[in-house]
């Protein structure tokens, strides 16, 4: 009876060593990237995506981004706030617009913010390097699709197979954004590229119907009736709503925002695949834009990736980190998943010696390939 009272003690401290290693294993294995977080004052997200009591930066969050990203980034702003109230968020100080607008606005307006995000991950590096930034962060791919509303000219017949046939059909007019100041615009020439290139082997066969070469050296609209309109992303689902176009080129993500019908165009076309033998096709075609500087600028078709850096002339890095850490959490990324992103996880980064230290657990290496596609034409 004795020995058997003495032992209880032992018996007792070791199941509770057994369990604390069983659940410390289903935690690990349930969330493998969380797991190796550590919570520090600067890196106050916990492997939950919470917050510790007491920790955190405080400040006003200023970003400049991609018009794509005007749902999520408000709404991992808004998570971030919630955690510390020592934070401020504003829609006033989140400004959405087309990439390549959007690093003019660093690099020739001299502005600054805390954050900036493209949908090309060539963008930064091309156009920020070295001066404003020396690294970026890329955590999403974004399908383009072809979005529509039930009072569009087809709607009811449009499919991911016919629709080269449908959009060319007379009177319907698609919409497209300016490839100048926004890579949605010389994506949706890359799809009717490819297109053409998958369909009939010529890059110019659907493309020539929506596009003439301009006095610039960059495409312009065919005048021909119908065919294509250039306006922002941001305008699309009005002007389909009022039946000025019918279909507009977009992402995934803006038509789960919106709440738009869209169609998908495959793997080989809507530039979202991260398969290696979908990429070399992409980079069969090109087209010319200006770039930041106003310079002639050739680029070839490469997956739609988001990205983020924080330029060096940030105001506010512990805030800009730290909005970056709710976007990588699992709360960030669940807010991805449901607004129709392809998460990236870990994230891409193109430079880990020079990224913050905070957010290496959450990142690996980006392919080369990614960075390649933009020159002086």
């Amino acid at each position: 009876m004795s020995g058997n009272n003495s032992s209880s003690p032992l018996r007792t401290a070791v199941l509770f060593a057994v369990v604390a290693v069983v659940f410390f294993v289903i935690g690990y294995y349930a969330h493998p990237q969380s797991a190796v977080v550590s919570v520090t004052p600067g890196n106050a997200m916990n492997a939950s995506g919470t917050a510790q009591s007491g920790t955190g930066p405080s400040g006003q969050l200023t970003l400049v981004a991609a018009g794509t990203l005007d749902s999520l980034f408000p709404a991992i702003a808004a998570h971030m706030a919630s955690i510390y109230p020592s934070i401020q968020v504003s829609n006033a100080t989140q400004e959405y617009m087309g990439s390549l607008t959007a690093v003019r606005e660093i690099t020739a307006l001299n502005r600054s913010f805390d954050l900036v995000a493209t949908v090309d991950p060539r963008q930064i590096p091309a156009y920020m390097y070295p001066k404003y930034a020396d690294w970026e962060l890329c955590f999403a791919t974004d399908p383009v699709v072809l979005v529509y509303s039930p009072s569009s000219r087809f709607a009811s017949e449009i499919n991911g197979t016919n629709w080269p046939s449908v959009i060319t059909q007379s009177g319907v007019v698609v919409g497209a954004a300016n490839a100048n100041v926004d890579p949605n615009g010389y994506n949706a020439e890359f799809v009717l590229e490819l297109e053409g290139l998958r369909l009939y082997g010529n890059k110019s066969a659907i493309l020539d119907h929506f596009y003439v070469n301009g006095s610039n050296g960059t495409l312009e609209p065919n005048p021909a009736p119908g065919g294509i309109k250039i306006a922002p992303e941001t305008q699309a689902s009005a002007l389909l709503d009022s039946g000025a176009i019918d279909f507009y080129f977009t992402y995934v993500s803006y038509a789960v925002a919106n709440h738009l019908d869209y169609v998908n165009l495959g793997p080989w076309v809507d530039l979202g695949s991260f398969n290696s033998t979908y990429w070399d096709y992409y980079k069969q075609v090109s087209t010319k834009i200006l770039g930041p500087s106003g310079a002639l600028v050739t680029v070839s078709g490469a997956p739609v990736v988001d990205c983020a850096t924080i330029p060096k002339n940030s105001p506010d890095v512990p805030v800009a980190k730290q909005f970056l850490l709710t976007l990588l959490s699992p709360l960030g990324t669940s807010l991805m998943n449901a607004q129709g992103f392809s998460v990236i996880s870990p994230a891409y980064t193109d430079n880990v010696s020079a990224l913050p230290q905070s957010l290496m657990p959450f990142v690996t290496p980006m392919p080369q390939a990614l960075l390649s596609g933009i020159s002086d034409s």
